[in-house]
């Protein structure tokens, strides 16, 4: 068995060729392959950084670009369809869509306006927007509770309760509150604005499962403050808690 280590010193990797090991050996035969140099796209003009060991591939910046210049390079136009059955079908598509900008919109979560940097259909500005709205409607279905909500809906009533807990009417900052179903979603709560309330943590957990009555109840017994909070029609904060009324 050939035992043998690279010559290069400091290195212990086995043996390949001319006393050195595979690195070695292929930088010495390839110095350049992985340096990179900036360079103009001959597809759609951009300037992006290409390593020079592949020549073929420096001139285009991605594979869509080159199958969309060798097809359509005889009329000139970036709009002529390649043949039906070709196997760049699919990075030609994907090579007009990079091609075009892609609008603002809002995040479906959060309602913060972004551009889109990953894909056309991309409605969450972040991963956790898109973490957080997923979950939210996994536990309704859960329970087949109706409607959806998002955190906007949850920062407008945080904003029009002064920016309080709407039980115990402690200033809290939005990233401490929390979406509070007045009803259970197991109970038969809907899991849409009709049934939220912003809720710091600590109210959140002690009134668990319980209605508003129980948890009035609840907390007598262990003669705890009253923190429940009542409604009205006459009250523009509570107009929205359409689907709990006559179950507090």
């Amino acid at each position: 068995m050939n035992n043998r280590t690279c010559s290069v010193e400091g290195c212990t990797k086995p043996h390949r060729a001319k006393g050195l090991c595979n690195t070695h050996y292929g930088q010495q035969r390839q110095p350049n392959r992985h340096r990179k140099v900036a360079m103009v796209c001959d597809g759609c003009g951009k300037l992006c950084m290409k390593g020079i060991a592949n020549t073929r591939a420096t001139r285009f910046c991605t594979l869509a670009c080159r199958e969309m210049y060798v097809h359509t390079r005889p009329t000139g136009s970036w709009s002529v369809e390649l043949p039906a059955r070709h196997p760049a079908r699919g990075y030609a598509a994907k090579a007009k869509a990079d091609l075009s900008p892609i609008a603002e919109r809002e995040c479906a979560w959060c309602g913060l306006r972004f551009h889109p940097k990953r894909r056309v259909n991309q409605n969450y500005c972040s991963k956790a927007c898109g973490i957080r709205s997923r979950k939210a409607s996994r536990r309704a279905l859960e329970f087949n509770s109706v409607g959806v909500y998002t955190w906007t809906d949850v920062m407008k009533l945080w904003v029009s309760f002064n920016k309080q807990c709407a039980y115990c009417a402690t200033p809290t900052p939005l990233t401490n509150i929390q979406a509070e179903h007045v009803i259970a979603l197991h109970c038969g709560g809907a899991n849409n604005l009709s049934n939220l309330l912003p809720s710091c943590g600590a109210c959140n957990s002690d009134k668990r499962d319980l209605t508003l009555d129980a948890w009035t109840n609840d907390r007598a017994r262990r003669k705890l403050p009253q923190v429940t909070t009542t409604w009205s029609d006459s009250n523009p904060r509570y107009k929205h808690l359409t689907s709990v009324r006559g179950h507090s």
